[in-house]
């Protein structure tokens, strides 16, 4: 909901009040969720509060809604609080609000925090286990570093009848890879088909390693099984070429992509352009360039960095200027930054 949409809700609200229409739960919650969908948190928790006054017009699902998105968007200490408020009102919290709670923790890497709601839940009956709770630990025990914890969920997941499903093994895999422990997903990856979410997770995996072998081998395999690739799959193709100083390899899978019909975004295209400076192949970059008008990929701030940032670290002064002279006649909206200005102009060294 827009700020003109819930302006014109809380209009029709009042109207709707003064004419002696008595709104009803649905209507307060339908309020609440529009504020909450539109990201006016201040506004809903304001709104929240203020129905404290209305008889039965307050539960647990009204808590819900405020709590799930207050956690969503990262506003953990204020979904704590709110939670801390709901249980002195004495709204009695469900496993939604727990596994919400628990879910938002998990995804900023506050486990421990996470794991002592979950214990007080599970403690008071308060919280059913579930899928989404443990996919939800398993995911932040990776990213805090813990993947023992995180198999521990895992296998409390199967003690307790709840089978990983895909989302959860991915998770799972992801988590390896990003600790370099790939050889551990050959287990997990017999546990689900083929898909594309677990193909690019490996190749991005095998690209960092620098493993190039191993990530066409598997690139390969995801074509035989028929796993059309996508943006990403391309991403971490050229990632691990561009890390392995393969640059013609690199611009020649970027062409076969292109010639497949296949989605390149701009990052990827960023990503070779820098490479292309870095090994001084400054007319490459600048074919990319073109390549990317004509693809109808807007080049942004990020691009042009790209290219005087890799110059002037090369002494190429005279080449920056001319970049950024091309940049201020044809692309007025994008603005270098103040440290491209500095190295280009005065000839510092970044």
């Amino acid at each position: 909901m827009e700020a003109r949409e819930a302006l014109k809700a809380f209009s029709i609200f009042d109207e709707m009040t003064k004419v002696g229409h008595h709104p009803t739960f649905f209507t307060y919650g339908g309020l609440l969720k529009g504020l909450c969908k539109g990201g006016h948190l201040k506004e809903a928790e304001k709104f929240l509060r203020s129905l404290h006054d209305v008889p039965a017009a307050v539960d647990t699902v009204m808590y819900n809604t405020l709590l799930t998105a207050m956690c969503k968007s990262g506003n953990l200490d204020k979904a704590v609080s709110l939670f801390g408020e709901m249980v002195q009102r004495s709204v009695l919290p469900d496993s939604y609000t727990y596994t919400s709670l628990i879910s938002g923790l998990c995804k900023k890497g506050k486990t421990v925090i996470a794991t002592l709601f979950a214990k007080e839940a599970e403690a008071r009956g308060n919280l059913l286990p579930n899928e989404v709770m443990y996919t939800c630990f398993v995911d932040g025990m990776f990213k805090a570093g813990q993947w023992e914890a995180a198999f521990h969920f895992r296998e409390q997941m199967e003690k307790l009848g709840l089978a990983p499903d895909a989302v959860t093994t991915n998770v799972m895999i992801d988590g390896y890879s990003r600790m370099g422990k790939i050889e551990k997903t050959n287990d997990l990856l017999s546990e689900i088909g083929p898909n594309l979410i677990t193909y690019n997770i490996l190749l991005h995996g095998y690209s960092k390693r620098k493993d190039i072998a191993t990530t066409f081998k598997l690139y390969t395999s995801m074509i035989l099984d028929g796993v059309l690739p996508d943006k990403l799959t391309c991403h971490s193709l050229i990632l691990g070429i561009c890390e392995s100083n393969a640059l013609e390899i690199g611009l020649k899978t970027l062409k076969a992509f292109i010639c497949r019909g296949s989605e390149v975004d701009r990052r990827t295209f960023n990503m070779l352009i820098s490479k292309c400076c870095a090994n001084g192949e400054i007319s490459k970059a600048f074919d990319l360039v073109n390549v990317m008008n004509l693809l109808g990929i807007s080049l942004d701030k990020t691009t042009y960095d790209a290219v005087v940032s890799v110059l002037n670290r090369n002494h190429r002064f005279q080449e920056s200027r001319m970049v950024l002279h091309a940049m201020s006649k044809v692309y007025l909206l994008i603005v270098p930054n103040t440290l491209v200005c500095l190295t280009v102009f005065v000839g510092w060294e970044i």
